[in-house]
């Protein structure tokens, strides 16, 4: 029953006595905040300062691979994973909750690497190319001039040589857990390791050299002493571990490649695939998912095969492009000055679609004969204190390999707008703490974005011919969506070499696609499923969350999208997680629509 009677007026002074305790309470409140928030802080800024003491060792130890080594560190980050969980996140500002992000997800895959120790191949021929590419750096750095700079040189041989006993040691250590390479593998690593030696060898000529240019006794002297750490220890060393693999380990080892087959093997391969693209998905859905993406990028090669007015099947089409001779690079230096003039014409563009630009300079060179076998078609070497030009070192001698759009999407992938341009901002971004101007390539954005790179070449016009166009979807298809497929296929299915070579061969990109040629994208396919298990995905899958990532910020804020500023949103932490990377891009948009 509604009442009639009419409420008392409530005294003025009541009503300011009110609005007092409502703003002290407030207040006290916000005080409240503030100081929890500078709590945080400071829990964060002691969190940084430890990280940082455990970062930088890990520069120095890339190649101790020893199991007690791998064991300490991943005990040292689980105590700061335990740090990190002290932390209420929430009470951090933005800029800080990325980066704490960003390091717990470090952290995590480096608390994992004793569990994962034993179903790695440190041996494999990517994991050892990139190990051994970086010898002649690190001896050519010495200053040779002083007993300090040559001691340094001779324990870089030493570390060399520790690095490929710890290799022999670990697969010895997984052998007898019945965790062989498989057959397909070791023939290239027995390949990659006997030639290790020459390459040694010129090493030390080169530095007696140059000691020489100073004093020919300290030059003799030197010699010597190199020589002996040559033999004694370098090459004992190698002669050890070609001796594991040789034909007792060749006659036990697998047919078959992936982690399918090894114990835990299963289990590890979900680990790394939601390592590299951030999500936790089921391997059967994800292998559906690439299976459609191939599908899409074929459809969209068949459409424009058409407009070319080619009305054959999309089989051979491919055929024909690759057969033809005059899409071909005639030589290493025809495929330099050709990716270099398409990154000119993409740089005098990078104003319209980036609001920040990186200073170092960046080049392309033929790789070291000797490294070829142990990479697909290159790689990229950021810039740093020994050369601050960024270079990607390609294959210049395997002119099958490529056509000229080949060399367009990496050129766009490995230079500009894509691996140079992300790390070399990065490098240069001073509001970023140490930790995060280091490059770290244990997630995926870094693959992600390099392929986002070589298609932004499109939209800006720069690869604007019909088989421009072509040559860029080809080679998205090959790098990234065909490999995913083979991947999964590999490490999850069990594929056999014949059933991932039946594959490529239907949906081919490169070299393949003439009827007798050699498979340069099987023999990608190998290093996939016995080196770097999961690392493909992200080039392909994650390219593709960033393209949702830009729709949904194309369509939340409309007319006040402004593609300079996403593209800075998305490289203003460098190389970071996915999963961080869309936290961030749900922030940007957030404040740009308000």
């Amino acid at each position: 029953m509604k009442s009639n009677s009419v409420k008392p007026k409530q005294p003025r002074y009541m009503i300011g006595k009110s609005l007092l305790l409502s703003f002290l309470l407030t207040a006290s409140f916000t005080v409240s905040s503030a100081e929890q928030e500078q709590s945080e802080l400071e829990l964060y800024t002691q969190f940084l300062e430890r990280y940082e003491k455990y970062s930088q060792p890990l520069a120095s130890a890339v190649f101790d691979i020893s199991w007690e080594s791998v064991q300490a560190r991943a005990q040292q980050a689980e105590a700061l994973l335990a740090e990190v969980q002290s932390i209420d996140l929430q009470k951090l500002p933005h800029h800080e909750q990325v980066i704490l992000k960003t390091l717990s997800s470090r952290l995590e895959i480096s608390a994992h690497e004793d569990d994962s120790y034993y179903l790695t191949f440190s041996a494999a021929p990517y994991r050892g190319g990139i190990a051994f590419s970086q010898m002649p750096m690190m001896l050519a750095a010495q200053d040779l001039s002083t007993p300090a700079g040559r001691e340094a040189w001779l324990g870089a041989l030493s570390a060399f040589s520790q690095y490929i006993r710890d290799l022999d040691f670990k697969h010895k250590a997984q052998k007898e857990r019945g965790i062989l390479l498989p057959k397909p593998a070791i023939l290239g690593i027995r390949d990659l390791y006997a030639s290790q030696a020459d390459s040694a060898q010129r090493q030390l000529e080169i530095a007696v050299q140059k000691v020489a240019e100073y004093d020919d006794k300290v030059a003799k002297e030197f010699k010597e002493r190199a020589l002996a750490t040559l033999n004694s220890e370098f090459i004992s060393a190698l002669q050890q571990f070609a001796d594991t693999l040789g034909d007792e380990y060749f006659s036990m080892a697998p047919e078959r490649g992936g982690l399918w087959q090894y114990p835990g093997g299963p289990e590890e391969y979900r680990w790394l695939i939601k390592r590299y693209i951030a999500e936790d998905v089921d391997p059967k859905d994800l292998f559906k998912r690439a299976q459609g993406y191939v599908d899409d990028l074929e459809a969209k090669m068949a459409v424009i095969s058409q407009e070319m007015g080619f009305s054959g099947s999309s089989a051979e089409f491919k055929e024909q492009l690759w057969a033809d001779l005059e899409q071909r690079p005639k030589n290493a230096q025809d495929i330099k000055d050709t990716m270099l003039g398409y990154t000119a014409e993409i740089t005098e563009q990078l104003p319209k679609w980036f609001a920040r630009l990186p200073k170092a300079p960046h080049s392309a060179e033929a790789v070291d004969p000797e490294l070829a076998k142990t990479v697909d078609r290159g790689y990229f070497s950021p810039p740093n204190p020994m050369n601050p030009v960024g270079i990607y070192y390609f294959k210049g001698f395997d002119m099958p390999s490529y056509i000229y759009s080949d060399v367009a999407h990496l050129g766009a992938h490995e230079l500009i707008p894509g691996h140079h341009f992300q790390v070399s901002l990065m490098l240069e971004n001073e509001s970023l703490p140490p930790a995060l101007r280091r490059l770290d390539v244990s997630g995926g954005f870094v693959e992600a974005w390099a392929e986002y790179a070589a298609n932004l070449g499109v939209e800006m016009g720069v690869f604007d011919t019909p088989l421009e166009r072509y040559g860029i979807l080809g080679q998205t298809l090959a790098m990234g969506a065909t490999a995913a497929v083979v991947d999964i296929g590999f490490n999850y299915y069990g594929w056999s070499y014949e059933e991932a070579e039946a594959y490529l061969d239907k949906h081919c990109w490169g070299p393949d696609c003439v009827p007798g040629s050699t498979s340069r994208t099987f023999n990608g396919s190998v290093i996939s499923a016995t080196d770097l298990q999961g690392f493909i995905l992200p080039y392909h899958i994650s390219y593709r969350k960033l393209l949702e990532m830009r729709e949904r910020a194309e369509q939340a804020l409309g007319d006040r999208f402004d593609i300079r500023e996403f593209h800075d949103a998305m490289l203003e932490y460098g190389v970071i997680p996915m999963d961080v990377l869309e936290f961030h891009i749900d922030h940007f948009i957030d404040v740009r629509s308000k």
